[in-house]
């Protein structure tokens, strides 16, 4: 079954296993609290509990292995290409690894640009990068190397775990703990640190997506000058203009036919030195009657 199409925005989520930071994902989209449309869960691994999480919720699911590429001899790279290329067709607004078992390449990661990608990883930044973050912060402890650990929502970059941090919080490690209550505490803490961090992102791709929109429609000095068309030619208005907003309908026609004249002086100027008036006075006709037109286009 596939997901209702809506405008809000798009994200595209990578499982290897569980899914229950998916589920947290789910469970904020369908109570409101996360304002997004999950279009994908992709899954490296056939038998991820997490894509029958996805399918209970009608979410669009990929099974996409690595090991049919080995098989055929082809580059880890050739995955992740293809594999960035199954991601573009939806579109997405964010890519959320979510317990993501793989390493991306740069050049996955290259040809996913410009669409954020965030990761979810058990420890504070610049502590146990990689794999097995968990037992390697609870062994620390052990022998009294460190006091607690923690979680973080970081950006996706080719050095592993060392993007740009998002958010991340501390968790405690306490003297009665096994590495069982600790995974679980871990666990807890992460299901509602994912959905600050994609509601985060997703904030601050709307805030970007305005801005650019607000810098479109409002163009510099210079690019209202290079509109300005004509005027340094001598003739007394240009041929583009912007129009205000508090212009009345009696001046913006009062412009308009300011324009024509100006077409006038123009093909006057190209046409009579070449002995051809009679091109003068056909299109002579019709910039008189485009006077009128170029004024209904400004109006409405």
């Amino acid at each position: 079954m596939t997901s209702i199409t809506t405008n809000l925005p798009k994200i595209v989520v990578l499982i290897s296993g569980n899914g229950s930071n998916l589920q947290a994902i789910i469970d904020a989209v369908h109570n409101g609290s996360l304002r997004c449309e999950i279009t994908l869960v992709i899954s490296n691994r056939k038998g991820a509990y997490g894509l029958t999480r996805a399918q209970n919720a009608n979410i669009p699911t990929l099974i996409f292995p690595l090991k049919p590429y080995k098989d055929a001899g082809k580059l880890r790279e050739d995955y992740d290409l293809d594999l960035a290329d199954k991601i573009l067709s939806y579109e997405p607004n964010l890519i959320v690894l979510a317990g993501w078992m793989h390493i991306l390449s740069k050049g996955a990661l290259d040809k996913l640009n410009p669409i954020p990608i965030i990761n979810l990883h058990p420890a504070l930044p610049g502590q146990f990068n990689g794999a097995n973050a968990i037992v390697r912060a609870f062994e620390a402890f052990q022998q009294k190397k460190i006091q607690h650990t923690g979680i973080m929502i970081h950006r996706v970059i080719p050095e592993v775990d060392e993007g740009e941090v998002i958010l991340s919080q501390e968790i405690p490690i306490y003297e009665h703990d096994t590495l069982a209550k600790l995974e679980e505490r871990i666990h807890q803490e992460e299901h509602i640190l994912i959905v600050k961090g994609i509601q985060k992102m997703l904030e601050e791709e709307i805030e970007s997506h305005q801005r650019k929109k607000s810098d479109n429609s409002n163009p510099s000095a210079e690019e209202k000058s290079s509109l300005a068309g004509l005027n340094k030619t001598g003739l007394h208005d240009p041929l583009f203009k912007y129009v205000d907003s508090d212009e009345t309908p009696t001046e913006i026609e009062s412009y308009c036919m300011n324009c024509g004249e100006n077409v006038r002086i123009l093909l006057f100027s190209l046409f009579l030195p070449k002995k051809d008036p009679f091109l003068f006075i056909i299109f002579d006709f019709l910039i008189f009657y485009s006077d009128y037109i170029s004024y209904y286009f400004l109006i409405f």
